[in-house]
């Protein structure tokens, strides 16, 4: 955050919030980005074979200490699935996968083709305009 706020000018004693500065740079959250490479790597995990390591780790029990069960990673799996609205049955396909569980990132991508559009628009008059006055 310091960087982002560094390249606005913006100093903390401003007390402009995280979230104004997010959306000037269009930047995602941090916690985005963390549950989609969390789901990019469950769905890589579900597409392979039962042989294959990870599959045969995740499916094992391991004995329960006293107190408070430690949080494990199957269970931040299911609740960031839950978070994004996908199932494990969706992992199988990869392609709607991916785009179901890239929710932080898809606005971003509309607007940089939207800009990318304008400009050449703007572009192709300016070349326009240099052919009429040439």
């Amino acid at each position: 955050m310091r960087m982002l706020r560094c390249s606005l000018r913006l100093t903390r004693r401003e007390r402009v919030r995280s979230e104004y500065i997010r959306g000037k740079l269009r930047v995602p959250r941090l916690q985005d980005k963390l549950r989609e490479g969390r789901l990019i790597w469950y769905g890589h995990v579900q597409r392979r074979d039962e042989e294959y390591v990870g599959r045969r780790v995740e499916g094992m029990e391991i004995g329960r200490r006293q107190g408070r069960p430690k949080r494990r990673l199957y269970d931040s799996y299911h609740e960031n699935m839950r978070e994004v609205g996908v199932t494990q049955e969706d992992a199988q396909d990869r392609i709607s996968w991916r785009q179901k569980i890239r929710t932080g990132n898809r606005k971003f991508r509309e607007l940089e083709l939207r800009c990318c559009s304008t400009m050449l628009r703007i572009l192709s008059l300016v070349s326009d305009c240099y052919l009429v006055l040439s």
